[in-house]
């Protein structure tokens, strides 16, 4: 009998044995394919499956926040404020005038103010504040520098991102403020002094909606067109696009002693002249003092000096 149950015995473990690592090695294929879903790997999906179950969470096209398949939102757009100075010297004042204003005509721009200063005598020079787009104001820039000789360029930045959205969110947040005021004012049933300081409120809101819209609008012009100013002044003689040689700042210098002359020589001029009327009173006083001090000098006696005797020997 114990001959007969030992190999059935034998038999039914080896089949449990069996069946349980088979068991065991599901078990660990199942964990380890979850635990690569889990760890982000790129494996291929199983047959009947779907791909979207194996998105890594660090991948670029979806978002941090869970929601796969929406992409990444744009980045916000910065708002840089530019501004420009260009001083030149020109030797053609009337023309390189009107080459600056055709330029600004040509790059799409518009002249904020101008300002010409100039005496008789004296070189012209004047100002230009002329607003470009800022996609093409490098272009300008080099379109005006070659108008005359290049004495300083100089470009300003500066980053008005952060004020202009934080503006907008205060915008939206004082809106909704707004709002809640006058629904309550709307429901109120309070006294009229109650419902006095509840308007007195929505006023102030509306006002600083107000001022800041209107200063998030200048930051939206000045970040869209870029204000550049020039200044001309005008030279006789000047040669455009060329660095001054010897023979150049030679002859300007004798241009400026030559008119350090003529200028000398005009306030002398000018001084004679001035004295010109006052000449025959000063002549005429200076008769009457001649006149009193001859006489003053007449009525004076005067002594004889006594000359000395000669002592004798």
């Amino acid at each position: 009998m114990t001959t007969r149950i030992l190999p059935s015995i034998i038999v039914a473990v080896f089949v449990c044995g069996c069946g349980m690592a088979e068991d065991n090695s599901k078990s660990v294929a199942s964990t380890g394919e979850a635990g690569v879903t889990r760890g982000g790997a790129l494996a291929s999906a199983p047959a009947g499956g779907e791909a979207r179950d194996r998105v890594p969470i660090f991948d670029p096209e979806f978002t941090k926040g869970g929601d796969a398949g929406k992409p990444a939102t744009k980045p916000t757009p910065r708002k840089i404020i530019y501004t420009a100075d260009v001083d030149l010297i020109v030797e053609d004042f009337p023309k390189a005038s009107d080459a600056i204003v055709a330029a600004m005509k040509t790059f799409g721009g518009q002249l904020a103010d101008t300002d010409v200063t100039g005496t008789a005598g004296v070189n012209r020079r004047a100002t230009w504040k002329i607003r470009i787009p800022v996609e093409r104001y490098d272009s300008f820039l080099d379109a005006v520098v070659k108008l005359g000789e290049l004495q300083r360029r100089q470009v300003h930045s500066q980053d008005v991102t952060e004020e202009f959205y934080d503006l907008e969110t205060r915008i939206t947040n004082k809106k909704v403020e707004e709002g809640r005021l006058v629904k309550h004012l709307e429901e109120s049933t309070g006294k009229l002094i109650e419902i006095l300081a509840v308007e007195k409120e929505i006023s102030r809101v509306r006002e600083e909606v107000e001022r800041m819209e209107g200063r998030i609008r200048l930051l939206a012009n000045l970040s869209d067109l870029t204000t550049v100013t020039i200044t001309a002044t005008e030279r006789i003689g000047f040669v455009p696009a060329t660095a001054p040689n010897f023979a150049t700042r030679a002859r300007r210098t004798f241009e400026s002693s030559i008119q350090g002359l003529k200028d000398f020589l005009e306030g002398f001029a000018l001084l004679v002249i001035s004295i010109l009327p006052w000449l025959p009173v000063w002549i005429v006083l200076s008769l009457l003092v001649w006149f009193l001090i001859r006489r003053i000098r007449r009525r004076i006696p005067t002594t004889p000096i006594p000359t000395p005797r000669p002592t004798p020997a």
